[in-house]
C-alpha cells in the first residue's frame, strides 16, 4: 500500500502529495495549504454522491450480470 501524507482531514498518497506540492502549484500562485483544503471541501461535499452513484452503478451491474446469466447457452436474442 502506498505511503499516505494528511493533507487536513484527507489521506493522500505521498506520491500525488509530492506531485502536487512541488511540480502542479508551483507557478499558479496557488499555496498548497489552499490547494489542500479546497479539495477537502470537495471531497467532504461530493462524497456521498459519489458513493450514491457507485452503489447505483454496483446494483445496475449485479442486474446486467443476472440477465447475462439467465440466458446463458440460449442463442443471442437481439430484442431482448
Amino acid at each position: 500500500m502506498a505511503k499516505q501524507i494528511a493533507a487536513g482531514e484527507l489521506n493522500v498518497a505521498s506520491v500525488l502529495h509530492d506531485f502536487i506540492n512541488t511540480a502542479a502549484l508551483p507557478g499558479t500562485g496557488i499555496d498548497p495549504d489552499q490547494f489542500w483544503g479546497g479539495m477537502e471541501k470537495l471531497v467532504g461535499e461530493f462524497s456521498p454522491r459519489i458513493r450514491a452513484l457507485l452503489n447505483k452503478r454496483d446494483d445496475l451491474q449485479k442486474q446486467i450480470d443476472a440477465w447475462h446469466v439467465s440466458k446463458k447457452g440460449q442463442p443471442f436474442d437481439l430484442q431482448a
